[in-house]
């Protein structure tokens, strides 16, 4: 059941950096950072991949940010490569 329920938030990510993506890519900034500023609240409280983050603010064309958030990505990604060699 908690399977289903994190594959259910992550489902629910994904849709939001996409639907922020194409506000970004069509010009509509503020709608686009609004789903930003959600994924931000939401990352505080469960899950969410900074990958989506980034490209949302990628989208953006706010550079520094998106390189942050992707960088975190890929910190996160060698921490679990760390530990699954234990």
């Amino acid at each position: 059941m908690l399977k289903k329920i994190g594959a259910h938030q992550e489902n629910i990510s994904l849709m939001s950096m996409a639907a922020g993506l194409l506000y970004a890519v069509m010009g509509r900034k503020s709608q686009a950072r609004t789903v930003v500023k959600q994924l931000h609240s939401a990352a505080a409280k469960r899950y969410v991949p900074a990958t989506y983050i980034g490209i949302l603010h990628a989208g953006l064309g706010d550079a520094e940010s998106a390189f942050e958030w992707l960088e975190r990505a890929y910190e996160a990604a060698g921490r679990r490569t760390d530990i699954a060699q234990c």
